[in-house]
């Protein structure tokens, strides 16, 4: 409820200025606690549902306590994750630090590195601030798919482009570089 004490209490709003009060009025319950979960809104399983902010009023999310996954889909999200970061430690995740340290001609190898290195920290900074924006937009299906699209195209790159630096020298590497 919202009494008087609540608007014209100490370091609150004027008692001339009506407008946030009259504003707060017409605000239900329910619009203002959205986030905070009611008694109805607990289901027979113990389940407690959220209202999400993009979804209509009608339009509800689920969430699932934490005490109802079962201990060992929990230990495999775990072991699933764990064994991602390793294969991509051993895997992919050198790869572009150890390829573009090959192929810069050493002249300008130190500022090539830095330009490089601001350029992939950019692109993951700007995926990492477009995706929650992107999938409330367009969907994670849809987000999902541009990321493969732009993955395969990133891959057909390399293989037309970057020239294969296994078994050579550097040098050998620089005058391929320099003929094409």
């Amino acid at each position: 409820s919202l009494d008087e004490s609540v608007f014209y209490g100490p370091g609150n709003l004027s008692a001339r200025d009506d407008s946030l009060r009259e504003l707060f009025k017409g605000m239900t319950a329910h619009t203002r606690n959205s986030l905070m979960p009611t008694k109805n809104d607990v289901d027979k399983r113990g389940v407690t549902t959220f209202p999400s902010a993009g979804l209509s009023q009608a339009e509800y999310q689920t969430v699932t306590d934490p005490a109802d996954v079962p201990a060992f889909l929990k230990w495999l999200s775990l072991t699933s994750l764990l064994v991602y970061v390793a294969a991509f430690s051993i895997g992919l995740g050198p790869m572009h630090w150890l390829l573009l340290s090959e192929i810069f001609p050493i002249g300008i190898r130190g500022r090539a590195m830095a330009l490089t290195s601001s350029m992939n920290w950019g692109i993951n900074l700007l995926i990492s601030l477009t995706f929650l924006t992107l999938t409330e937009l367009i969907g994670l299906p849809w987000v999902c798919f541009i990321y493969a699209i732009m993955s395969l195209a990133c891959l057909a790159f390399v293989v037309v482009f970057i020239p294969e630096t296994k078994g050579r020298s550097l040098e050998q590497i620089s005058v391929e570089l320099a003929k094409a």
